[in-house]
């Protein structure tokens, strides 16, 4: 589904840039650690506290965001649908592991 959506042959068999995968970890490393900062400064500690966190930030910043930024592209909804639950689960997770994580 990321690939149709992308505009990509779905049947192409072409491995994918491993600078895209130093990328993306990279990526949600620095992500790791401004929504660790924002654990601390918020005082969550408890898994819960940690997963509600996420889900704030990643609906509240990065979903909206996301959501513009697709708007302004023009590339429509199937790339979000297929980007927005990968972020979200993604924030929602990290933010329950840096709460209970001290």
């Amino acid at each position: 589904q990321y690939r149709t959506a992308l505009g990509i042959d779905a049947e192409s068999q072409q491995a994918p840039d491993p600078m895209l995968l130093v990328t993306n970890l990279v990526g949600w490393l620095v992500s790791a650690v401004a929504l660790g900062l924002i654990v601390v400064a918020v005082g969550a500690e408890t898994l819960v506290e940690g997963a509600v966190l996420g889900l704030v930030v990643g609906v509240g910043i990065v979903g909206t965001q996301m959501l513009v930024t697709t708007t302004y592209e023009g590339r429509g909804s199937a790339l979000f649908k297929v980007n927005a639950p990968y972020m979200l689960i993604g924030y929602v997770v990290m933010g329950a592991i840096l709460a209970v994580w001290r």
